[in-house]
Order: C-alpha cells, then sequence, then structure tokens
C-alpha cells in the first residue's frame, strides 16, 4: 500500500480498489488514510502524543514511509478532476494562446455513446479555444511523431 501510493500515480480509491483486486480485502478511503499517516511499521509508535522507536520488525523503510507522507501532503498529487480515470492525454497538453492546461469533458449523447473532449480552460480569460475529441488529438499527434526521424548515422552505430 506505501510503495503504490508513494509513486503518486495512486489515489486512495485506486490504492482501496487494488487492495481489494489483489488481496481481497475490503478497507474504507478513510482507513488506509489512517494506516498510511501511521509511523508504526517503519519502526516508530506514538505513544501519549509523543513518538518513540519500538523493538518489533520494521514492515517498510522510513524513507518510503517519508514519501508516502510528502505525496499526502501534495508533493507530486494529482490534482486533477478526473484523476482516478484512465485518459490518456490528461494533465500533458497546455493551451498554445494562454498557457492554461487543456482540460477533458465527458458528453454523453442521447443514443449513450461517450465522447471525451479535450479543452482549453480559458481560466485566464476567454479566446475562443476549439474543442478537440480524443480522436482528433490522436490524429495530430500521429501526424507530428510521424514526421520525427532518427538520421541514419545514428542509426548506423
Amino acid at each position: 500500500m506505501y510503495e503504490w501510493y508513494s509513486t503518486g500515480s495512486f489515489s486512495m480509491l485506486e490504492v482501496r480498489n487494488r487492495l481489494k483486486d489483489v488481496f481481497n480485502l475490503t478497507f474504507s478511503e478513510g482507513k488506509i488514510d489512517f494506516i498510511l499517516k501511521n509511523p508504526f511499521p517503519c519502526g516508530t509508535m506514538i505513544y501519549d502524543g509523543q513518538e518513540y522507536p519500538h523493538n518489533y520488525d520494521r514492515i517498510i523503510s522510513p524513507d518510503l514511509f517519508d514519501k508516502a507522507q510528502e505525496v499526502k501532503a501534495g508533493y507530486n498529487k494529482k490534482h486533477y478532476k478526473f484523476a482516478g480515470l484512465p485518459f490518456p492525454y490528461r494533465g500533458l497538453i497546455r493551451c498554445g494562446d494562454c498557457g492554461c492546461i487543456i482540460t477533458l469533458e465527458r458528453k454523453t449523447k442521447k443514443s449513450g455513446k461517450t465522447y471525451h473532449y479535450y479543452h482549453c480552460t480559458q481560466y485566464n480569460g476567454k479566446h475562443g479555444a476549439e474543442w478537440l475529441t480524443e480522436d482528433d488529438l490522436t490524429k495530430l499527434f500521429s501526424e507530428a511523431f510521424s514526421k520525427l526521424q532518427m538520421p541514419k548515422n545514428v542509426l548506423m552505430t
């Protein structure tokens, strides 16, 4: 649990779901938060508000515990509305006009088909930014990447 969370790639909900899938354990997010904040597995116990070293075997290293605490404090934390959802371009693109992050919106048509649209947040002022579907962005990226080629002299060495 500490290893997953300390990467900064897993939210509490994702850790909870992974614990269920891998170990068939069902914890609430509050319980996971309590466990992650508890320094006991790294060799420190809290008694009467004071920290004391204990003689039990350490389950995790103090570095791993500290890294999990940094992630909890916001270091390397993903601040996206859809952080638990696997959208391929989330957090990777900024607007060329104003520099704001490109955000994602999910729209469901009456037919039931779902579309994912990316657009500028226009937080710094409206400027008529386009909305692009995920497929449109994929085509634009594939066009740009298809133009990239390694020079032959680099390939030969």
